[in-house]
């Protein structure tokens, strides 16, 4: 779901929510359930609008280990799903060849419909902060192609080609076509004609690749869903100077995950736009497996979402989805944890302000009336995504130079009544914590051996940290508002470094705000009070309304374009 979307959509069903423990360890999900492997009706997956409680997956065990132990049982685990699924339900045995020739790499999903403002050094240091945190391309989500939209993706492929990845490979770019948009074949073939022969395009093994957000209900005018997108994309890519073949991952996560590559030929692997859990639910890769399984035995590929948070707050979509237990994280784990990891990982998003999701600084222009964005600066996600790319790309995990924490937290509770918006409290607001959710990120020489919550005048205090791996811990506020301070401290009780978060807890409101606010505790920060990162001042956020509104009307209009002259 994007900004630029007119339509209301439909979230989860409400459920009540479950406070969780005072620390957790990272949860290992045991991902083999048999029955996620059989086939099943198809059931409403798109997100916003869950399946029948008849076809909901079941929740697997979980089992509260300490991470170190997360090596030996991803051996067993791929030893039993060896013995007891790959034999029984992957009969092709060169499908792992297929996954494994192409290497594991990280996008995150762009909003171009926010860029009406860009300019040629916005999007520089865009691609360039995202290269310098391991991110290998941006899914440049597109909407109609109006002139300023093919404007600005023309202005971001060539600001590409000078930048370069921590890896010292080139970053790349690929278009996600937002099918909640576009409608027509003639759109999706203007595109992929226009954007997907120039040099920053992302290849895949040769093959450049091309996604979407949704359309699956789109056939594009044939008489079957793969006959209009062969025509649509394939077939003018193939008929150009030189030919290219399109490798073609589509989100299309409302399709039978059983069947969703096997029945439509024209995938060559697809994605699940499913990254936060519905209800009460905590965060599961049953999804993944069930729609990874299915590529794996049409030989073709699998890439998975992974996204911080969810809150939205418009007239026309307004609900949550639980974020809490320190989500992004969870997320991250349960996929590199995977007997067969994914193919390929899409942080959502970059840039969606509209949807709260976002791990890139505040630039462009956020649809109107977006009130949730001032003080909530999310780069802790940004900067905590170092550390689990690398850990996803290389299989091993990741060396822990410095001491960090990340931690983050809401501005109300859940409980709390708005005295002047104009909207209700979002749907699903009961399924979240009150609580502030903290990782410690220790290297091997620490000294620090406690946590110190502050929320207000209550204190909580954890200890046994383990050094050289990530701990998580939720503090709930139990009623308490104020100040947030997060701290380290040594064996003796003596601080070695604490900071206060962005912004205070505060019932008193006046407007809903279920945005999280994500802050890190480093040395460079300690002492400090909001303003977590260093900011560059051209990275200015624009609330021009009229803009927004202008970037509405022409992504849901058709006007005439000069392809010609605006391409050149």
């Amino acid at each position: 779901m994007k900004p630029d979307r007119s339509g209301g959509d439909v979230p989860p069903p409400v459920d009540q929510h479950n406070l969780i423990g005072p620390k957790d360890t990272l949860r290992f999900e045991d991902p083999f359930d048999p029955s996620s492997f059989l086939p099943r009706p198809s059931g409403g997956l798109l997100l916003g609008i869950p399946p029948p409680t008849h076809l909901a997956s079941k929740d697997p065990a979980y089992t509260n280990i300490n991470m170190r132990l997360l090596p030996t049982l991803r051996g067993v685990v791929k030893t039993l799903v060896f013995l007891d699924v790959v034999l029984w339900a992957q009969p092709a045995a060169s499908s792992a060849l297929n996954s494994s020739s192409s290497p594991r790499l990280v996008f995150a999903h762009f909003i171009t419909g926010l860029t009406v403002n860009y300019s040629r050094s916005d999007w520089s240091s865009q691609l360039t902060l995202a290269a310098s945190h391991g991110i290998d391309a941006f899914a440049l989500n597109v909407g109609l192609p109006d002139e300023w939209q093919l404007q600005q993706v023309k202005s971001a492929y060539e600001s590409a080609d000078a930048v370069k990845t921590t890896y010292g490979t080139p970053f790349k770019l690929f278009l996600s076509l937002d099918m909640s948009v576009i409608q027509t074949a003639e759109d999706v073939t203007t595109w992929v004609t226009s954007f997907v022969p120039l040099s920053a395009q992302l290849l895949i093994n040769g093959r450049p690749l091309v996604s979407t957000f949704s359309g699956e209900a789109n056939k594009l005018g044939a008489e079957d869903l793969s006959s209009g997108w062969q025509e649509a994309l394939k077939a003018p890519l193939a008929r150009g100077n030189p030919p290219l073949d399109a490798l073609f991952i589509p989100a299309w996560s409302s399709l039978d995950p059983s069947t969703a590559v096997s029945d439509n030929p024209v995938v060559d692997g697809i994605m699940t736009w499913n990254s936060w859990p519905t209800g009460t639910e905590n965060i599961s890769t049953l999804i993944d497996h069930q729609f990874q399984s299915n590529a794996r035995s049409s030989q073709k590929l699998y890439m998975a979402g992974v996204s911080p948070c969810f809150f939205t707050h418009y007239k026309d979509k307004n609900w949550i989805y639980k974020s809490d237990d320190n989500l992004y994280i969870n997320r991250w784990m349960k996929l590199i944890s995977m007997p067969d990891p994914p193919d390929f990982v899409q942080i959502i998003s970059w840039n969606d302000y509209g949807e709260s999701h976002y791990v890139g600084p505040r630039l462009g222009t956020p649809p109107a009336d977006t009130t949730w964005l001032d003080g909530f600066d999310h780069q802790s996600w940004l900067k905590m995504s170092d550390y689990f790319i690398k850990w996803y790309k290389t299989g091993a995990r990741p060396t822990i130079e410095e001491d960090t924490v990340h931690f983050n937290y809401r501005p109300h509770s859940i409980n709390a009544i708005a005295s002047s918006d104009t909207l209700p409290a979002p749907i699903n607001a009961s399924v979240s914590a009150d609580a502030v959710y903290v990782a410690t990120y220790l290297s091997a020489t620490s000294t620090a051996t406690q946590l110190r919550i502050r929320i207000g005048d209550m204190q909580q205090s954890f200890g046994n940290i383990t050094r050289s791996e990530v701990n998580t811990f939720t503090a709930p506020w139990n009623g308490h508002t104020g100040e947030v301070e997060v701290a380290l401290l040594d064996s003796t009780g003596n601080e070695l470094m604490k900071r206060h978060g962005e912004v205070p807890i505060s019932n008193e409101i006046k407007t809903y705000n279920f945005n999280y606010a994500a802050s890190i505790l480093s040395k460079s920060t300690s002492d400090a009070g909001p303003a977590l990162l260093p900011r560059d001042f051209s990275l200015k956020l624009t609330y021009w309304h009229q803009n927004s509104k202008y970037i509405h009307t022409r992504i849901m209009s058709h006007s005439p374009v000069n392809r010609k002259e605006i391409l050149k």
